[in-house]
């Protein structure tokens, strides 16, 4: 699989909200190699309204990638709530926050290796800094932040980027956020009980994941999708 964060050559989707007219912004922007500020073209459509910017197969693969890289990380965030939600039934939060630290990684790889894309979540302020995310992911959480906290959809914000490796490997990268729910509150809100404190505290002594309100962006889910899967998913329609 392409590593995360070594392209040779980088292109990238970008959905944003369009002013207050509740329309969505879809770019499409190619950017050269080992020079990932230079733009090279940019070609631009509004979600649902009909543009000549895109080819129909450019348009085919970015609702590929979209599509495959939903169901993925949608898998994850069920495999990685199954076990939360049976960890606090069987011993309460602080049973939660022993699954979370023991089984997370573990449930997330193995879900990488069932589906052949590797899958992941990453945030601004993390708990685990195993999943500190790259230059662009860091640009596109703070994307959703911002287009979240102006009342735009979660459900229709997303990045995806192509990544071309010096092998020649070819991956998408898709990425959509996680918004802080009512259940996430318990150990990502402000007010945590003093035994939820000191276990996370032992667990996770850097711990910047609290102090969260309901709505929030907490952070996002984040697959990276071989063009041959893609290229597959397409051929299969």
């Amino acid at each position: 699989m392409l590593p995360i964060g070594h392209p040779l050559r980088v292109g990238q989707w970008i959905c944003s909200k369009v002013g207050g007219s509740g329309m969505m912004l879809l770019s499409w922007r190619l950017v050269a190699a080992r020079a990932p500020t230079r733009l090279f073209a940019v070609l631009v459509l509004i979600v649902g309204v009909a543009s000549p910017a895109l080819s129909d197969s450019e348009q085919n693969i970015q609702a590929t990638v979209r599509s495959v890289g939903s169901a993925a990380t949608q898998q994850l965030g069920a495999a990685l709530s199954a076990r939360l939600k049976s960890a606090i039934s069987a011993g309460g939060l602080i049973e939660g926050v022993e699954a979370c630290h023991l089984d997370a990684q573990p449930l997330t790889q193995a879900t990488s290796d069932a589906l052949g894309i590797t899958v992941s979540r990453t945030a601004l302020r993390l708990r685990n800094s195993a999943n500190a995310p790259t230059g662009w992911q860091r640009e596109q959480l703070q994307r959703f932040q911002s287009e979240i906290a102006s009342g735009a959809p979660a459900s229709e914000i997303f990045a995806i980027q192509q990544e071309v490796a010096d092998t020649g490997e070819s991956a998408w990268v898709y990425m959509s956020p996680i918004v802080t729910g009512g259940v996430c509150l318990n150990c990502h809100g402000d007010n945590l009980q003093p035994d939820l404190q000191t276990a996370l505290a032992t667990r996770y002594p850097d711990d910047q994941a609290t102090g969260f309100a309901l709505g929030e962006l907490r952070g996002a889910f984040v697959a990276i999708i071989p063009a041959e899967v893609v290229s597959a998913n397409i051929q299969a329609k």
